[in-house]
């Protein structure tokens, strides 16, 4: 039989593995999200962030917390990296968002010219 320090060992093992599991997730949901952004997948992109931003809510706002768990310092570098590759993200994205207003404005130029030349011809 265990002893309760050995339980509670085991416990607080038990528990860090699980939110390093969810700490890899997070980064492995945030790398993913980058390579969509890449590609322009923007919808794929949209619904793997509705599913990473409950992870990053419970790691920060669970019991217990990320912070919690774990030094300041193995802290500051998840939430370093997981900024670092959003603002990739969202660099990417407004690039997009740009390039998809100009698409749109091509469009109801040639859409207007169209219109005009039709409404001479009648």
């Amino acid at each position: 039989m265990l002893s309760k320090g050995a339980k509670l060992r085991r416990f607080l093992m038990v528990l860090l593995n699980q939110v390093e599991k969810k700490m890899k997730r997070v980064v492995s949901y945030t790398e993913t999200m980058l390579d969509y952004a890449k590609k322009s997948e923007w919808d794929l992109l949209v619904e793997l962030e509705k599913d990473r931003r409950p992870l990053v809510v419970d790691l920060f706002n669970g019991e217990p917390s990320l912070p919690q768990l774990f030094e300041a310092k193995t802290v500051a570098s998840f939430i370093k990296n997981i900024l670092t590759l959003d603002e990739q993200t969202t660099k990417l994205c407004a690039s997009g968002r740009s390039a998809a207003a100009d698409d749109m404005s091509r469009l109801n130029s040639h859409s207007r010219a169209a219109q005009a030349y039709s409404g001479n011809l009648g």
